[in-house]
């Protein structure tokens, strides 16, 4: 593939994605992005260019809701809008779907992002992290 986005299917991608978890400080596990592969296993998809992965998301979809897990791009490979053509494929993806709201959370850092393409602020959500 010379650029651009794939559906994650392939043991590759899933490493790919738990270690830019790890490198951006998220530490998300092989059974955490996993439980979203099998969630919903259309619905997760890799940015490439040239043959390097630079970016991932994750999506699932429950009746009329979409949520959005992980979106994150390597630190290198910023600004070069390859966060929002991840975010297009899986908005795209998710309305493809039929949902009729889609849910995220987000970081200080991709809310412009978010905001630019439509979502917005509703609540903040109160998370306990237990043991896997």
């Amino acid at each position: 593939m010379k650029t651009g986005v794939h559906v994650i299917k392939d043991k590759d991608d899933l490493e790919f994605a738990v270690k830019l978890t790890h490198d951006e400080h998220w530490f998300y596990t092989h059974l955490e992005i996993g439980r979203m592969l099998e969630l919903d296993p259309d619905g997760s998809f890799v940015f490439e260019d040239r043959g390097k992965r630079l970016g991932f998301i994750t999506t699932v979809s429950y009746s009329g809701t979409g949520v959005i897990g992980h979106l994150i791009v390597a630190h290198d490979a910023r600004r070069r809008k390859i966060g929002e053509t991840l975010l297009k494929e899986a908005v795209a993806y998710l309305e493809g779907r039929g949902v009729e709201t889609i849910m995220l959370y987000a970081s200080g850092e991709g809310q412009k992002l978010y905001s630019r393409h439509g979502f917005s602020v509703r609540q903040q959500a109160l998370v306990l992290h237990t043991r896997l």
